[in-house]
């Protein structure tokens, strides 16, 4: 299984794969890993061509689409000796660079990998901003919040077509997701079921009920690669911008990613998050599991899309071992 992997500056990349192959190499299975941008700079330093690192994206736009392709041919050689069965390869979709976007260029040469799937890393714009602004390359861009989140919507948005263009599957996967997340997808079946975990955030804070969700997520991670939406905030400062992308996170990222939808209700409350997120899920044409204490329920939550409903979640735990059979990777 080979994984094109992007995400933007300060998104944590490096840290999150190296957990992934840690993650894999404890259970006996190793994983290539290589990073477009390293090796963009080891073709540049043999060749004997002068290019500070953090002004890179300062050349000309046809130096740095011919630098991504000495990269990525190199790296398809490697992979091509049949050597690396399982690999993972870092790079970006483009770049906020001078307040303009800059094209990476590397959808000339992706197929030079051929990707089995596409993943995009993304992660809270606030912590990226912070790492950003500490980094030489990136502190004088002066990035806001904004221009963050505009960025990593663009990043998914782009790696999304080069997945689409190819026929392939592409996972939106928050930063602080488990490294079994990317495991799954290398070592797992191909009909490997992927699961979006929708529950009430903002109804449901007492310490009984998140403990009963964290339960019910680590369950489901036994037969599925499963995506929480707790793992990340788009960001914590509340302003439209921030609500808008949070809504599109879940719905259009994770939601879209995925087989079908699990809504876990610990206690009978509203939540129109998760209604919506049944609606959309619905309109997709993908299942639905509800898990919702009671049989008196509103259309929106009980309709002809949801394959099953359970008032119990024991009862969701027994259909579960029946239907399904733990991943054994």
């Amino acid at each position: 299984m080979k994984i094109l992997c992007t995400g933007i500056s300060g998104v944590g990349k490096p840290e999150h794969i190296e957990k992934v192959i840690q993650f894999s190499e404890e259970r006996g299975k190793k994983v290539f890993y290589r990073s477009v941008g390293d090796v963009v700079q080891e073709k540049i330093k043999k060749s004997r061509i002068y290019s500070k690192h953090e002004n890179i994206l300062n050349r000309e736009t046809d130096f740095l689409a011919l630098a991504a392709g000495w990269a990525l041919e190199s790296i398809a050689s490697e992979i091509r000796d049949g050597k690396h069965q399982n690999a993972i390869i870092s790079t970006h979709a483009g770049f906020l660079w001078e307040e303009t976007w800059q094209d990476s260029s590397n959808s000339y040469h992706i197929d030079n990998i051929d990707p089995d799937v596409f993943v995009t890393l993304i992660d809270d714009t606030e912590r990226i901003k912070n790492i950003l602004t500490k980094n030489r390359q990136w502190k004088h861009q002066n990035l806001t919040i904004k221009d963050l989140l505009l960025w990593q919507d663009k990043e998914v948005e782009t790696t999304n077509k080069w997945a689409k263009e190819r026929y392939k599957d592409h996972l939106v996967i928050a930063r602080d997701q488990p490294p079994e997340t990317m495991y799954k997808l290398l070592f797992g079946p191909k009909d490997l079921l992927k699961v979006y975990a929708s529950y009430p955030m903002t109804h449901l804070q007492d310490e009984e009920s998140k403990q009963q969700i964290r339960t019910w997520i680590d369950f489901m991670r036994e037969y599925a690669l499963v995506l929480d939406p707790g793992c990340v905030d788009i960001g914590k400062a509340p302003s439209r911008i921030v609500e808008k992308h949070t809504v599109k996170r879940d719905l259009q990222y994770l939601i879209e990613s995925v087989d079908m939808t699990i809504a876990f209700y610990p206690k009978a409350v509203s939540s129109a998050g998760v209604e919506r997120e049944l609606i959309h899920t619905k309109k997709g044409s993908r299942d639905v599991i509800l898990i919702y204490p009671s049989t008196d329920l509103s259309p929106f939550k009980l309709d002809p899309v949801t394959i099953e409903h359970f008032t119990d979640i024991e009862k969701f735990y027994d259909y579960m071992k029946k239907a399904y059979k733990p991943l054994k990777i």
